[in-house]
């Protein structure tokens, strides 16, 4: 049975062509850079003020099933703030164009 206590949130699913820009709130743009058919991929390019986290989502929960784990092997109930991943430096663009890490 579903957890009836939390809204579940909606997904909006938007059709975009090459060069296209979605805009998120006032200060958040995504545009769409490339396409590799070739590779099932496409580049996002993201522009938004440095105190907004952007990450990959895979990469955002391996860390913290990494916090998780450290944290139950020294004891510790809770993360601290300063190892949340809401606090991890934010990845500045490559100056080439190429993806950051």
């Amino acid at each position: 049975m579903p957890n009836m206590s939390q809204p579940r949130p909606t997904m909006l699913i938007l059709t975009r062509k090459l060069g296209e820009t979605v805009v998120i709130g006032d200060q958040v743009e995504v545009t769409l850079v490339q396409v590799q058919l070739n590779q099932n991929q496409v580049r996002l390019g993201i522009t938004a003020p440095r105190s907004v986290g952007v990450y990959r989502k895979e990469l955002l929960q391996a860390i913290r099933r990494e916090n998780q784990r450290a944290a139950a092997a020294t004891g510790v109930d809770e993360i601290p703030t300063d190892l949340a991943p809401s606090s991890l430096p934010i990845l500045s663009p490559a100056a080439d164009g190429q993806e950051s890490p």
